[in-house]
């Protein structure tokens, strides 16, 4: 009796993550959406996000509390895509060029997509990335600010404006990404920053709500045929 009733509880909890995989991810899950932010007429962060104490303060802001920094940078890649054309100091021992992979693009990389595969666990990871348009001067054809955020998220906080530290602050942790350049002008560089966020806590990852349900599911099993091995 004691057996069949350790079989039917497995067969209970694996029944009701099924039923819960199938039909209440759909529910929960939120689709993610990419926010774009052009500043004309100005460079990142020898401009627009610049502290005045150098690369390495470069820090990502909203207009509306520009005193409240949401994301320090992590390093920006020359136009050509060809390497670093600067990095914070503070992350050249765990981050490299290497780490980041970019598409072949269209000419002049006026268009491109990314990823990040840091091999160091010590590595930051990425929240905002931007495109710099090349032209005479130092602020050029200005960039493009991009983030991502789930739908919801956008919905309430960015759809009326994106450049607000309600909207700003719900950016979330990624690996890929894509980027325009403004006006369709040459690539000047791509910068990417930090995932860290000012409370100190740890910003929301992209993480598929299914994966949750599998590692809960899992454990649960594992946990009753742990009991089960100790009877």
């Amino acid at each position: 009796m004691k057996n069949f009733s350790l079989k039917s509880a497995i067969y209970l909890v694996a029944t009701l993550f099924t039923f819960t995989l199938l039909f209440a991810t759909p529910a929960k899950a939120s689709p993610i959406k990419t926010v774009e932010l052009f500043v004309a007429g100005e460079n990142d962060c020898s401009g627009y996000f610049n502290t005045g104490r150098g690369f390495s303060s470069c820090q990502i802001f909203a207009s509306d509390q520009p005193q409240m920094f949401i994301s320090p940078v992590i390093a920006k890649f020359k136009g050509d895509l060809s390497g670093f054309e600067d990095v914070n100091k503070f992350y050249t021992s765990v981050v490299s060029a290497s780490d980041w992979e970019f598409s072949d693009g269209v000419s002049d990389n006026v268009t491109g997509t990314w990823s990040y595969n840091p091999t160091d666990p010590q590595a930051p990871a990425v929240r905002f990335w931007s495109a710099k348009a090349g032209g005479k001067g130092n602020s050029g054809g200005g960039f493009i600010l991009f983030w991502n955020v789930t739908m919801d998220d956008y919905n309430s906080y960015c759809a009326n404006d994106a450049d607000t530290y309600d909207c700003m602050s719900r950016a979330l942790v990624t690996s890929t990404g894509s980027w325009t350049t403004p006006a369709d002008k040459e690539l000047s560089h791509i910068t990417f920053y930090n995932g860290r966020r000012p409370d100190g806590e740890e910003p929301p990852q992209e993480v598929p709500e299914s994966t949750s349900l599998v590692l809960m599911g899992l454990g649960l099993v594992s946990l009753l045929l742990g009991r089960r091995k100790k009877a």
